[in-house]
């Protein structure tokens, strides 16, 4: 090759493409900037060449706690979902599905809820955590139970 960046520890040359890539990070579906790449072949033989890419990859976050699954109608339902990133990317949450009136606070993973008598019952709720790259899914089932003080009077 020519005009190399650098050779690995293996002894193959290598081209740097680490300023072709805004921000130091290849998005989804994203492109880099054009580079030429060039042998040298002064005796014009026929040959073959590996392109390898070499690279930090994105990992997925990942959820640490356990959800609570039970409510009480009159009674305050809070769960902390709590995720960590491999890579220590900042983390985003969003509730996809859940019962009326549920929340999720998208900077913290605190998901509150004011159940209902009218929500007695069993409710899914999906919450997503992502890196702005890659993102992950927990369902959990919470079951509301009639019984809370304000449900007794």
């Amino acid at each position: 090759m020519r005009d190399a960046d650098g050779v690995t520890p293996d002894g193959m040359p290598f081209y740097d493409f680490t300023q072709l890539v805004a921000d130091g990070t290849l998005s989804r579906a994203g492109l880099t900037g054009s580079l030429s790449l060039a042998f040298i072949n002064p005796n014009k033989l026929p040959f073959t060449y590996d392109l390898v890419f070499l690279g930090k990859l994105n990992h997925p976050p990942a959820f640490t706690t356990v959800p609570n699954v039970e409510a009480v109608a009159g009674l305050p339902y809070t769960y902390d979902a709590d995720a960590t990133d491999p890579d220590g990317d900042s983390l985003v949450f969003s509730l996809l599905t859940g019962p009326t009136g549920i929340a999720v606070d998208r900077a913290t993973g605190m998901i509150t809820w004011s159940p209902r008598a009218a929500d007695v019952g069993t409710h899914t709720v999906v919450l997503r955590v992502e890196d702005a790259r890659l993102r992950v899914e927990g369902t959990h089932t919470v079951e509301d139970l009639r019984g809370g003080f304000a449900e007794q009077r």
